[in-house]
């Protein structure tokens, strides 16, 4: 199992649950992480997501999900008739055999190659998830209660002293909503563990999408030292200066944070702006727990903040920008291109996440050309925005650059 780094005083955990961060760790953590030991604080990640989902294909309790559903496939062939929807359970029941394989491929990574076996076994673990919270207030009310479910299962089965040791501080990102609920089980059982000797930290851009009512409510809870709003760096950063001071961290000295002061109330944060994405160091991952991720690797590297268009209103992305925030900034495209090949000798990893909202078409056009210049042989994923612009020459031009994966965001046919 591998370890945290043991002179780590600071770890950042990613908890469960996250079907999109199985080919590769979700990319603040290693972030923060490089922003950190680049300040001088020792600190660590731990991606207890894809250990969750090998817990979920190697468990008991997944021989008995997969028993009850040859069960329900045999008795939904007995019924002299069946509904429409019984019909499209029993199509997804007929690849009962794939789904044995694909539970037994996802406990094997070195059989795994482009999330088949995750596709084969989706259907297998969504009635696992089914049992679990929705909604804000029955989320505190789950963990006030302690009530049991495969998330608990798979934190009792945890050695969260191996990962929490003596630690001062422990931060959980929250990046998707289904997230709170395992974030929220797993600060209680640290601070249960802990008492108040490691502050617990919350994080994540999920929670900056939160109303304050419910940011002041996450910091009121009893396991909780502070709620981080939009990026993380610089609160953290400024938490683990004090960490070593007698009189303990006053949050008040802290950007973006809510928290409850002695008197019991939770004062409104004072907003700086983040960490220019130029002034970013590159994302360290650690090469242990790259092994532990679905086949093939993709490593995410950060092109740009922001939306360089920003006026969708299905999007959801804008909320996340400290007031005052440039709508949109790139990282320089000679740091870029240094991160990839600096991440490629590295870990030897050959495919790459372009993390951006949308990847402004002149800049993506000059990335591709200097990547066909150095003629890297890699491959590359990324958002976009539809264009009147995009002609057949700039698709070749990104194709001749390696990129083989584009997923574009349309609001509506009309712009």
């Amino acid at each position: 199992m591998p370890a945290p780094t043991e002179a780590a005083d600071t770890i950042l955990i990613f908890p469960p649950q996250s079907e999109f961060a199985l080919q590769a760790p979700h990319l603040a953590l290693p972030q923060l992480v490089a922003y950190l030991r680049s300040r001088g604080v020792a600190s660590d990640y731990v991606d207890l997501n894809i250990r969750f989902y090998r817990f979920l294909a190697s468990a008991e309790i997944l021989t008995r999900q997969m028993d009850r559903l040859v069960q329900h496939r045999e008795a939904l062939h007995r019924r002299p008739s069946l509904s429409d929807a019984e019909l499209t359970q029993l199509l997804e029941l007929s690849r009962i055999e794939g789904l044995r394989t694909g539970a037994a491929t996802l406990g094997d990574p070195s059989r795994l190659r482009h999330m088949d076996a995750l596709l084969r076994c989706r259907f297998l673990f969504a009635p696992l998830m089914e049992n679990l919270p929705k909604g804000f207030e029955a989320t505190l009310d789950w963990v006030s209660k302690g009530r049991e479910s495969v998330i608990t299962a798979y934190y009792a089965q945890l050695d969260l002293a191996h990962w929490v040791g003596a630690r001062s501080l422990v931060g959980i990102s929250v990046a998707f909503h289904i997230q709170l609920y395992p974030a929220l089980e797993l600060a209680r059982r640290i601070r249960a563990l802990r008492g108040g000797r490691t502050k617990v930290v919350l994080g994540g851009s999920q929670l900056s999408l939160m109303t304050a009512p419910q940011k002041r409510a996450l910091a009121r809870l009893p396991y909780v030292d502070a709620v981080v709003a939009h990026e993380g760096e610089l609160p953290l950063l400024r938490i683990c200066e004090q960490l070593d001071e007698s009189t303990g961290v006053d949050f008040s000295k802290v950007p973006n944070v809510y928290y409850q002061s002695a008197g019991g109330t939770v004062p409104s944060p004072r907003f700086d702006l983040p960490v220019a994405i130029g002034d970013l160091p590159t994302p360290e991952f650690n090469a242990e727990e790259l092994t532990l991720y679905l086949k093939p690797v993709s490593l995410p590297v950060h092109v740009s903040k922001g939306c360089y268009w920003g006026k969708c209103k299905f999007c959801d992305y804008t909320r996340l920008y400290t007031p005052g925030q440039a709508k949109a900034s790139n990282r320089p495209l000679e740091k870029l291109l240094a991160d990839i090949q600096g991440l490629t000798r590295r870990h030897g990893i050959a495919s790459f996440l372009l993390i951006s909202e949308a990847i402004p078409p002149a800049y993506y056009r000059s990335l591709s050309e200097r990547l066909i210049e150095m003629d890297l042989d890699l491959e590359f994923w990324s958002y976009c925005r539809v264009e009147k612009s995009y002609d057949f020459h700039f698709f070749q031009t990104l194709y001749r650059a390696g990129v083989r994966r584009l997923t574009f965001g349309v609001e509506a046919t009309t712009d």
